[in-house]
């Protein structure tokens, strides 16, 4: 890879990681200060208002990084794309907005929740308008990293400081809105001097709402399988206590998709442009991110699966006990979706052919729904766990269908084949230690298993000589040389 590359990689790995630390932190806390049906409010008022943002910027947030970084060496036609898509965003936000304060008010279940609702509804609008695909675009990955960071740090000693009894739910709320998207404030002060805002630059919106409209098609279904199911939980289920079990849960995936995510966000830019220059620098870059992908999830899925009761012990404590058959299950989501994500965003997207994800996306999210009404009622946030795994499955199986024939070109079949073997034996190992020697305090069978864990994968990939292990010891070794 290249230098640049590896700075945007490491940035946004700092920026997952930073991602993963903040609920690491809070949730602990939050998770005993507050009841689990006061923790199943905020995920429900939460997963509202994210279903009811993906209207306000449509398909925006993945088209803008592609427009974005294919003008980004003129000025003059990124201020123009730029312009055009903050007019779109500004128009959809209106509408929607009046449309959710309707509804807050009218919607019974919504209503029980209107406090909660309104402080979302404060992070829609600051994210709508905080242009995040901009910066991605152009690659300003040290600038959204050091910002993001601040943010959080200053929600974290905020929620220590006003959340201290079950009836501060509403501040944990608020302190969420804050880390997540306070931060845009600066991100429009940013862009006002990025671009040319002169009256002589003509706009013309209009052009870029097909390609818009397939995102947000996408984005829409995927909303509707990553956001319906808790909102469906809250319509389905007595009160919030299964929505405290599921949001647990959940919170532990996004961190750990969160990390995932950041391969794709730091290479989407790169293979957007480098896919109508260089075919072959394409290819390769892809065969190396989609390596790192697979062996990166599968080794958070092994590991969560099995020291998913220790890590909801240690996170939660006991009242969330009920929460470990619900975590296992989407230990097997994260290695699905680290799969479509590679055949989603890093091939279909950047080679144009987005269309083929909303499709997969639209299956995906039928299938939710359906299972989602059948199994909530009986099962609760079990059900909705099974219905998450067969909608990714699903969404993955039709994605490898429509890029098979770049499959090829995409994947280092040896090297995947020896990350499979090496993570295959690193389960077992885990799993055997699990059995037989990790019976003691949940921190301390976390911590051993994870010593057992990465001992054991990094002797194999180095005995299998897996290409990324081995560049990389490589490159150490040449350095110590020096």
């Amino acid at each position: 890879m290249s230098k640049s590359i590896k700075i945007n990689v490491v940035m946004n790995l700092i920026l997952s990681a930073s991602s993963m630390i903040f609920p690491l932190i809070t949730v602990p806390y939050v998770s005993r200060v507050l009841s689990v049906e006061a923790n199943g409010a905020v995920s429900f008022a939460q997963s509202v208002t994210g279903f009811a943002a993906i209207f306000c910027t449509l398909g925006i947030q993945t088209y803008g990084i592609r427009a974005c970084a294919q003008v980004r060496d003129d000025r003059e036609a990124l201020s123009r794309v730029v312009r055009e898509l903050l007019l779109i965003i500004a128009i959809c936000t209106t509408i929607t907005m009046v449309i959710f304060a309707i509804l807050v008010f009218t919607v019974p279940r919504f209503a029980e929740d209107k406090l909660l609702m309104a402080v979302f509804s404060v992070g829609i609008v600051l994210t709508a308008f905080g242009a995040e695909w901009f910066y991605q675009a152009t690659e300003q990955y040290v600038y959204i990293t050091v910002r993001s960071l601040c943010f959080k740090v200053i929600a974290i000693i905020g929620l220590f400081v006003l959340v201290r009894q079950e009836q501060d739910y509403v501040f944990y709320g608020a302190f969420i809105v804050f880390a997540a998207s306070a931060s845009n404030i600066f991100n429009m002060f940013r862009l006002i001097k990025s671009i040319d805002w002169s009256v002589k630059l003509s706009i013309h919106p209009l052009h870029h709402m097909k390609p818009i409209m397939v995102f947000f098609g996408n984005n829409l279904a995927t909303s509707l399988y990553l956001t319906l199911d808790t909102i469906l939980l809250g319509f389905f289920t007595v009160g919030s206590y299964q929505l405290g079990l599921y949001q647990l849960v959940m919170r532990l995936k996004n961190v750990i998709l969160a990390g995932m995510g950041s391969i794709s966000n730091a290479v989407l830019p790169r293979l957007s442009y480098e896919v109508r220059k260089h075919t072959d620098v394409f290819f390769s870059l892809l065969k190396k991110t989609s390596s790192f992908s697979i062996l990166f999830s599968g080794t958070i899925a092994i590991y969560l699966f099995f020291m998913a009761q220790d890590i909801v012990l240690l996170l939660a404590g006991s009242n969330f006990i009920e929460s470990v058959p619900s975590m296992q299950i989407m230990s097997f989501v994260i290695i699905v979706v680290a799969i479509s994500g590679v055949t989603g965003f890093q091939i279909l997207t950047p080679l144009g052919k987005e269309k083929y994800m909303t499709i997969s996306t639209i299956i995906g999210a039928i299938i939710d729904i359906v299972l989602n009404v059948l199994l909530d009622p009986s099962m609760g946030a079990f059900g909705a766990s099974l219905a998450l795994l067969a909608a990714e499955t699903t969404i993955t199986a039709v994605q490898l269908v429509f890029c098979r024939k770049y499959i090829r070109e995409s994947l280092d079949v040896r090297n995947v084949l020896v990350i499979v073997l090496s993570l295959f034996i690193t389960a077992c190992v885990l799993g055997m230690s699990k059995q037989w020697i990790l019976h003691f305090n949940p921190f301390v069978n976390l911590l051993i298993g994870a010593c057992f864990l990465g001992i054991a994968e990094m002797v194999m990939l180095m005995v299998l000589k897996e290409n990324l292990v081995s560049q990389t010891l490589s490159g150490v070794l040449k350095a110590i040389g020096k």
